[in-house]
This record gives structure tokens, C-alpha cells and sequence, in this order.
């Protein structure tokens, strides 16, 4: 696993993360933040028998920022397999007021 933070500036505020049974395993993930901004306020994470498998996985974040004002997000279950995923974001702009994302036995797979 490699991660640069060239500029990044992670902010938590009342941040809030549980992980109860979370696996995660970076095989060849790469995540480069270049002028990278998370903001988070008030930001809830529970991840209870969350499971994130990366093989080959690849973000690149060139000026992303995410705001999360009020932003909880409960994964019960959440299953989320990455194989030669490989997402950029350039200029990406999220921000989310109160925004509630609730993934009950959720499965997303992607196989490139």
C-alpha cells in the first residue's frame, strides 16, 4: 500500500469512526492526493463486518475535495471488492449537507 499526501489536509471535527469486524486489504492499492481536502464536521463512519478489498486498485485525486457537514454513513455488512478499479478524479467537487448513506447487506463488485 502506498499513500502520498502532497498538499493534503484531513480536518476531523467531531469525526467519528468505529469499525467493528473491518477488513481492509490493500493488494498494489495506490492512493495519491495532490492538493487533496477532506473536511470533516460532524462526519459518523460505523462500519460493522465491513470488508474492502483492493487488488490493484488505483485513486488518484488531483484538487478533490470532499465536504461532509452532517455526513453519516453506516455499512452493515458492505462488501466492496475493487479488481483493477482504477478511479481519477480531477477537479472533483462533493459536498454533502446531511447526507445519510445507509448500505444494509450491500455488495458491490467490480471486475474489469
Amino acid at each position: 500500500m502506498k499513500i502520498d499526501g502532497v498538499g493534503m489536509n484531513t480536518d476531523g471535527v467531531g469525526m467519528n469512526t468505529d469499525g467493528v469486524g473491518m477488513k481492509i486489504d490493500g493488494v498494489g492499492m495506490k492512493i495519491d492526493g495532490v492538493g487533496m481536502n477532506t473536511d470533516g464536521v460532524g462526519m459518523n463512519t460505523d462500519g460493522v463486518g465491513v470488508n474492502t478489498d483492493g487488488v490493484g486498485m488505483k485513486i488518484d485525486g488531483v484538487g478533490m475535495k470532499i465536504d461532509g457537514v452532517g455526513m453519516n454513513i453506516d455499512g452493515e455488512g458492505m462488501n466492496t471488492d475493487g479488481v483493477g478499479m482504477n478511479t481519477d478524479g480531477l477537479g472533483m467537487n462533493i459536498d454533502g449537507e446531511g447526507m445519510n448513506i445507509v448500505g444494509v447487506g450491500m455488495t458491490l463488485s467490480v471486475l474489469v
